[in-house]
């Protein structure tokens, strides 16, 4: 997990010239809040993981940064204590950045139009929602790149791609390896596409096809 204490001061912006907050910067305001402790030197030895953060020090982090232990401690990935933002997270499943954008679109002027449209993408068709943020996933996801062939009911990882493809039901097996399979033995998560179509065209055609298909259904509302 990376560090804690790093990523919230270096996600931490001054609002007036913008720059990140520097190590430096951050054991002055500690100073000034009467968290003498956290000094430069110490920060910078949190920071790499060579020095303990006392009790009284995290609620220093706490105070400066509005977070809470839980995040710090890494029993969460909620980094604030706003708990609109909290709530909304456990319900919806959002971190708290994707949160934070949609309430500034919600703030901000003429969006009537943009959530009329989101809220028709997530509520109009389950189904068709989910299989569009799969191709969504899929698009970003590079590590579905390894062709995989069916041998004796399982999946295998094809070795020499330049001479053999799995061509079974006009599609292509491709697989990602996760150690956690099979009782941590390791196995292959696989997803068929189509011959014709590398990873990213598919996605590309999928997400079309879904939003045509859907357009389709709001003109037939109306």
């Amino acid at each position: 997990m990376k560090n804690r204490y790093k990523i919230i001061r270096e996600d931490y912006e001054f609002k007036k010239d913008g720059h990140r907050m520097t190590q430096k910067e951050l054991a002055t305001i500690f100073k000034k809040r009467g968290y003498a402790s956290l000094t430069h030197e110490a920060i910078r030895k949190i920071e790499t993981n060579n020095r303990t953060v006392y009790k009284h020090e995290m609620q220093g982090y706490i105070e400066v940064f509005n977070t809470t232990s839980d995040y710090l401690l890494g029993f969460s990935d909620e980094p604030s204590r706003d708990m609109n933002k909290i709530n909304a997270g456990n319900v919806t499943g959002l971190n708290g950045a994707a949160i934070e954008t949609l309430s500034k679109m919600r703030a901000g002027n003429d969006t009537d139009a943009f959530f009329e449209t989101l809220n028709y993408l997530i509520g109009k068709d389950f189904t068709l929602f989910t299989e569009l943020i799969d191709a969504i996933r899929l698009y970003f996801d590079e590590s579905y790149n390894t062709p995989m062939l069916v041998t004796k009911e399982q999946f295998e990882p094809i070795n020499n791609i330049d001479n053999t493809i799995c061509d079974i039901g006009n599609s292509i097996n491709i697989g990602k390896y996760d150690k956690k399979l099979c009782n941590n033995a390791g196995g292959y998560r696989v997803i068929g596409l189509p011959v014709s179509l590398v990873r990213e065209s598919y996605s590309m055609y999928t997400v079309q096809h879904i939003l045509e298909e859907l357009k389709n259904k709001k003109e037939s509302d109306t």
